[in-house]
């Protein structure tokens, strides 16, 4: 075979090679939310003595961004790349905070704008930490979030309450749908006790 013929061959079997590579599809990315437990009710409401507004969101480093988290080792952990949440876990988490002491506190209503005058308490919310614990056997679902309430009816804020709720929660796989759902049974069981001590604290 000619020098030339077998440069043409390789060119052409290079050629295929790429255009394989570039073709082949790459898996697409799952997102995933977080949820809480609400009461299905229809009764009406009372009106509520208090108002709260949702302040400061912030994130320990490494839980900032939106990709899951797992833990592999005593002091190492990997994110994933495919498998991320809808936006920011500490945002979430303050949303489903503000939303479930509106629809269960019986003290405060939560506002995003409280008018005329200052709400009367003011709620923080750091992010410790919410990941995959795979050193453990069975693995684990992992969320801690620190609360913090403020009084804010006096001519200086004064904090009532800070608080940080940890919960871990078996799960049967590693698996980003079997880790998330076991992170929405212990955002449950935090907001049901922040909701809790939130009637103990506002008065």
């Amino acid at each position: 075979m000619s020098r030339l013929r077998l440069m043409i061959l390789m060119v052409a079997a290079g050629a295929l090679l790429t255009t394989g590579c570039l073709s082949k599809p790459y898996p697409n990315k799952n997102y995933f939310s977080l949820s809480a437990e609400l009461p299905n009710t229809t009764t009406v409401q009372k009106a509520k003595r208090y108002t709260l507004m949702v302040g400061t969101v912030n994130a320990a480093s490494g839980f900032e961004d939106r990709l899951l988290v797992y833990r592999i080792g005593p002091n190492q952990y990997e994110t994933d790349f495919y498998n991320e949440f809808v936006a920011a876990p500490a945002r979430l988490l303050a949303d489903l905070a503000a939303q479930h002491l509106d629809n269960i506190n019986s003290k405060v209503r939560v506002v995003k704008n409280p008018g005329m005058r200052m709400a009367d308490f003011g709620l923080e919310t750091y992010l410790e930490g919410i990941f995959g614990d795979f050193t453990v056997t069975p693995p684990a679902a992992t969320v801690n979030i620190r609360f913090t309430l403020n009084d804010l009816r006096g001519s200086q804020a004064k904090v009532i309450m800070d608080k940080t709720y940890r919960c871990t929660r078996s799960i049967q796989e590693k698996k980003p749908t079997a880790l998330v759902a076991g992170m929405n049974v212990c955002v449950n069981e935090i907001l049901n006790e922040l909701n809790q001590d939130f009637e103990k604290m506002a008065r």
